[in-house]
């Protein structure tokens, strides 16, 4: 599976097919826990996530239906990591692969090395010309939640992240 978060979201079986993942919820879902979650995460801060204000069990139904729906739109992929209290999405599996998660991998490395004052090898150069061409598209550019605010907040702060990426890879 190939997940593309620069730009507008975008994910792909290895065959090339577009996954379905028509709901925005779906779609922040899958973004959040490919960034956000490395160990499993409890269910309610996906329902605080997504579904803050809503009553308990709507909220936990409709993560359940998101979850569902985003475990059906990956098969035969199987990458999500459920349990009745956690959720968690495995990022690291041979079969995936995220652009957002190989930008944050050559940032690290050139931060590294920049905060180092070290000078950037040939091949430091092209991942950050390629990180540079990422950042520069706009993080999840079409996916808005208006009944998310601490999503959106989220999102703002990656956004934000990018653009001073974008500017000191420029810079250097």
């Amino acid at each position: 599976m190939r997940l593309y978060l620069f730009g507008p979201l975008r994910a792909t079986r290895n065959d090339a097919a577009p996954l379905k993942l028509r709901a925005a919820k779906v779609q922040a879902l899958l973004a959040w826990l490919t960034l956000e979650v490395s160990v499993p995460v409890p269910r309610n801060r996906l329902t605080a996530l997504l579904w803050d204000g809503f009553r308990s069990d709507s909220a936990s139904q409709s993560l359940r239906t998101a979850l569902h729906d985003l475990r059906q739109a990956t098969a035969p992929l199987e990458i999500l990591c459920t349990t009745p209290r956690t959720v968690r999405l495995d990022g690291s599996h041979p079969d995936f692969w995220c652009d957002a998660l190989l930008c944050d991998g050559w940032l690290a490395e050139l931060d590294a090395v920049l905060n180092a004052g070290a000078p950037l090898s040939s091949e430091q150069r092209v991942s950050a010309s390629a990180a540079l061409e990422l950042c520069s598209q706009e993080f999840l550019r079409d996916l808005t939640i208006a009944d998310s605010p601490a999503f959106a907040e989220w999102l703002a702060q990656r956004r934000a992240h990018y653009s001073r990426q974008t500017e000191r890879l420029q810079a250097a």
